[in-house]
Parts: C-alpha cells; structure tokens; sequence
C-alpha cells in the first residue's frame, strides 16, 4: 500500500452506478477543475465541485461500463493537504478490487 500524504480530517467514499457514466461526469457544468487520467489502465477522470469555504472535495471517477465508480475525498482542515493527491492515492490502492468492466 502506498504511504497516504499527512491530513488531519478527511472522508473517502466510493460509490458505483451502472446508471451513470464516466462521461456524464465529464459533461456536468458543476464539475470544475476536470483532468483526464488513467488509472491501472482505467480511462478515469478527476474533478471538484464546489461545497463551500469549509469543506474541500476532489472526486475520481474511474470508467466501469456500463457504468462507474466514483472515489470522493471531503476534507475540512486546510492544513495545506491536497484532496486530490490524497484521493489518488487511494484510487492507485484499491483500483485493483474494483470488478473488471464487462466486456
């Protein structure tokens, strides 16, 4: 497992929909600060939005089809931590336990 970078409070959730895709993700107005990657060979795509002046997020929505699966990282502290780093780590780490995509 990779070392996690120091935070003093955050949340990770991860949640699948095989109703809702990576590019919906990638279309919604309310994603900001979108970045294109690949993850374990993944097409995965990360984003913010925008929960207000005490909460910061970053989200990692990683390509299942016919759906996805979506890391979250909610952070309160600003202690300078990047959620997004945090969130990636955590993504690199558990990517292999997500199911395969149908093919």
């Amino acid at each position: 497992m990779s070392e996690i970078p120091a935070a003093d409070h955050y949340a990770l959730t991860v949640l699948s929909s095989a109703d809702h895709t990576i590019a919906e993700a990638r279309a919604k107005p309310a994603n900001r600060e979108g970045r294109d990657l690949v993850v374990g060979g993944r097409d995965a795509y990360m984003y913010k939005t925008e929960f207000g002046a005490a909460i910061r997020d970053c989200n990692i929505a990683l390509d299942v089809p016919p759906g996805v699966v979506v890391f979250t990282v909610l952070y309160q502290d600003d202690d300078g931590a990047d959620a997004c780093a945090i969130g990636l780590e955590h993504v690199n780490d558990l990517e292999s336990a997500v199911p395969a995509a149908r093919k």
